[in-house]
């Protein structure tokens, strides 16, 4: 396939509008996954958050989801604001998920399990037998 039969719209049936359709089927299965992802991330922020005796529901409420995070972590409600600094509010997060950790009782390696493989490491924070140490 070259770059001319791309642009040649003048035929309709071509091949090479049929092979655009191989990447709407890849865009609708990264949604499906993406979709599965953020359901999984809510149901598990949920169950951690009770845990830390805090409201489930704001699990689902944008930036409220961020503050709660930060309180599971014994941080104050000012970090929310390092949402207005992308390198800072990074920072805070990854802070965040060490001292989560921390109040679970795991250690600073489990930390590095919800930052990188997240999915799979907050449901274990979230359905495991760990409780909140404050």
């Amino acid at each position: 396939m070259n770059f001319d039969s791309l642009m040649d719209f003048s035929n309709p049936g071509s091949t090479s509008i049929s092979e655009f359709s191989n990447f709407s089927s890849m865009s609708t299965s990264s949604q499906v996954t993406s979709s599965l992802i953020a359901v999984w991330t809510i149901i598990c922020q949920r169950r951690i958050f009770k845990k830390a005796g805090l409201p489930g529901w704001g699990a689902i409420i944008p930036f409220y989801n961020i503050y709660l995070r930060f309180k599971t972590a014994g941080m104050s409600w000012w970090w929310v604001l390092s949402l207005l600094i992308a390198p800072v509010f990074v920072i805070a997060f990854i802070v965040s998920l060490f001292k989560i950790a921390k109040n679970f009782g795991r250690h600073w390696t489990f930390a590095l399990g919800l930052w990188f493989l997240n999915p799979i490491f907050i449901g274990i924070l979230a359905f495991g037998k760990s409780s909140y140490h404050a």
